[in-house]
């Protein structure tokens, strides 16, 4: 349990990092109750949908489920965040463009 908690706690840092840098400041208390909520009732409900596929499949198909869940995250994660990357260096060299043509013209002028 502790090696997936682990990585859940460092993203929930992102998580809220982002949430706070984000949300107005009016909005901020409610995104971070809607959020917690959201997310406590998720894990209630998970817990009693895999404790009720344990009791009828057993334990071994069910951690093999959670597992291929884990890696089909981990791949989507990582394809998503690379392209989203590709796209971010694009854009960033799209904006140094103007910024490298205007200080060429301040030396040569």
């Amino acid at each position: 349990m502790f090696l997936a908690s682990a990585p859940i706690m460092g993203a929930n840092v992102g998580i809220q990092t982002l949430f706070q840098q984000v949300a107005a400041d009016a909005y901020r208390g409610r995104l971070f109750g809607t959020v917690n909520t959201t997310m406590a009732l998720a894990s209630l409900v998970g817990m009693g949908v895999g404790t009720s596929m344990a009791v009828l499949l057993g334990p071994a198909p069910i951690l093999a489920a959670a597992s291929l869940f884990y890696i089909a995250s981990g791949t989507l994660a990582r394809y998503s965040l690379a392209s989203r990357e590709s796209n971010a260096n694009d854009t960033r060299a799209a904006a140094r463009e103007p910024v490298a043509s205007a200080l060429k013209v301040e030396e040569a002028a």
